[in-house]
């Protein structure tokens, strides 16, 4: 942090700032595992879930390609 003031002369925002290691930390609904690979957090992974589960049922008229089709737009 001090360094960011300092050489680059931004001002910090100490009470805004996230700290703590980054397999515990999320960015956007994503965080960095372990072994060090990206994968989704499970809130989003939920979240992603219901939504297709909403799409699912409201558009059973539909073939599977026409639901692909409408999922990919």
């Amino acid at each position: 942090m001090a360094l960011i003031a300092k050489h680059l002369r931004l001002e910090v925002n100490a009470t805004k700032r996230g700290t703590g290691r980054p397999r515990e930390r999320k960015f956007l609904g994503f965080r960095i595992n372990p072994q060090g690979q990206i994968e989704a957090v499970p809130p989003s992974v939920e979240r992603f879930k219901t939504k297709v589960r909403e799409l699912w049922r409201s558009r059973q008229s539909q073939t599977s390609e026409e639901l692909r089709d409408t999922w990919r737009a």
